[in-house]
Parts: C-alpha cells; sequence; structure tokens
C-alpha cells in the first residue's frame, strides 16, 4: 500500500479542549497569569500516530504500526541481520502462522526532513506468510 506524499507528514501536538474541540492559538504577546490558568486547566495534549516506509531499491517495504501485536513480525529473511532459526506458530483471525525464525532486523526509512536513518529492531518474528510487516 503507498502513501500519499502528504500522508508522511509527521502529526503536530496540538492541545485539545476537554470539549475535544482545538484550544485557540496563545500567541498574542503574554496572556495574563490567570488567562494561562484557566487555558492550562482547559487543554489536553493531542494523541498522534506516525507510520514509516521503507524503501530498498526498487521493491517497497511497509511496516506497519500494530498497537493490538503481541509480536513483531517479518516476512522478508533479508533484512534479519541476527537470526535464529525456531518453529513456532501463532493463531490468528484468518488462520494459523508459522514463526521459522527470530532476530534482529534493520532497514532504513526516511523521516519527515527526508534525511535517511536506520531502524534496528529487535525480537523480531520471520514469518514469511504475514501480510504486512509488524512493529
Amino acid at each position: 500500500m503507498r502513501k500519499r506524499e502528504e500522508d508522511k507528514a509527521v502529526v503536530p501536538s496540538i492541545p485539545v479542549t476537554t470539549e475535544g474541540e482545538a484550544a485557540a492559538d496563545p500567541t498574542p504577546s503574554q496572556p495574563s497569569a490567570a488567562v494561562a490558568a484557566d487555558a492550562s486547566a482547559q487543554t489536553k495534549p493531542a494523541i498522534g500516530l506516525v507510520s514509516a516506509t521503507s524503501t530498498l531499491n526498487t521493491n517497497e517495504l511497509t511496516w506497519v504500526v500494530d498497537t493490538g501485536a503481541t509480536l513483531h513480525m517479518c516476512k522478508d529473511i533479508e533484512l534479519f541481520v541476527q537470526f535464529e532459526p525456531i518453529e513456532s506458530s501463532m493463531e490468528t483471525a484468518a488462520n494459523p502462522l508459522r514463526i521459522l525464525g527470530k532476530g534482529t532486523v534493520r532497514f532504513p526509512v526516511k523521516d519527515s526532513s527526508n534525511v535517511v536513518r536506520t531502524v534496528e529492531l529487535k525480537d523480531v518474528n520471520y514469518v514469511p506468510r504475514v501480510a504486512h510487516n509488524l512493529f
């Protein structure tokens, strides 16, 4: 699945009122102490999620952030820099998946500034038939 260019932007933290609306921007010179105290009592930080897509040569490699996943899973054996063969399986809603190994993977990602960085994940299970790499 390809991400559109605008989807790659980092989501800023935006204060939100207790009613769920974005708080007014407090950029006027300097608010009074009473106004600042009232504003901080009515706001809470927003929560954002950022995912990264890695491109190796012409093959697109996508990692999906899955907050419900109990294991890191990778379907590409070539990403493992440390690997230990194991035989195991896990149940999914659709069908069981075989785990054929475990180890450390490294892959490049571009951040929101287009700087390429290397990500390293440890304790990643090698699951060749998983639909997407998960972390």
